[in-house]
């Protein structure tokens, strides 16, 4: 399976999911749900202990902007908000939350039509699980903003592409809670995220 999110801009980014043989499921959707599970258990394993991942971790776990971002509209709540989502304990300062919110959260992202490799991108692969950057350079350049984003719109592109499936949005509502749930109950991600993502399906009943 292939799984490519690449950014033409900072705003415009298209997606490329091909589910090729080998594969987990008969359905084309639980493999674009596993592979999306794997990737951003890898991107929120990548990130730590970081303000980004936790920021992310409340995202996932909004059942309100999950839906909506399931059906097409790309709004996002503020940082304090998703923070509190799950994370009371932790008390950020206000520049920080601010910086974040006017830097990375308030940026409205587009879903385009696929061109080809874009400036920035992830490119994943299943199996084996295989997840590579481009365009970060050696520091990572603005990756935090760009991996928020990835997982924001590719919601929303699976909302869109797998919208006549019966039960699809419940079953992107639960995984996307699962994640966050996952990532808050055990302080992070662990190592084999393809492990991980299987066993959250496993006890899902996806």
């Amino acid at each position: 399976m292939i799984f490519d999110i690449d950014f033409y801009s900072e705003t415009e980014v298209s997606i490329l999911f091909e589910s090729s043989k080998p594969t987990e499921y008969a359905e084309e959707w639980k493999n674009a749900l596993l592979l999306f599970t794997i990737v951003t258990l890898r991107q929120l394993s990548n990130l730590g202990d970081h303000v980004i991942a936790k920021t992310i971790v409340g995202l996932l776990m909004d059942h309100s902007t999950v839906s909506q971002l399931a059906d097409g509209e790309y709004q996002i709540p503020d940082c304090d908000v998703l923070l509190r989502n799950g994370f009371y304990s932790f008390v950020y300062p206000s520049h920080l939350k601010e910086a974040i919110d006017n830097s990375i959260i308030s940026a409205k992202v587009k879903l385009v039509d696929y061109r080809g490799s874009g400036s920035k991108a992830f490119h994943a692969t299943y199996p084996p699980f295989w997840l590579s950057l481009k365009g970060f350079g050696l520091f990572g350049f603005k990756v935090n903003y760009y991996v928020f984003h990835a997982v924001a719109i590719t919601i929303l592109f699976l909302g869109k592409r797998y919208s006549v499936v019966p039960g699809f949005k419940s079953e992107l509502l639960k995984i996307c809670n699962a994640i966050g749930l996952y990532y808050r109950e055990n302080n992070g991600v662990q190592m084999n995220q393809p492990s991980i993502a299987k066993n959250i399906f496993t006890s899902l009943g996806v």
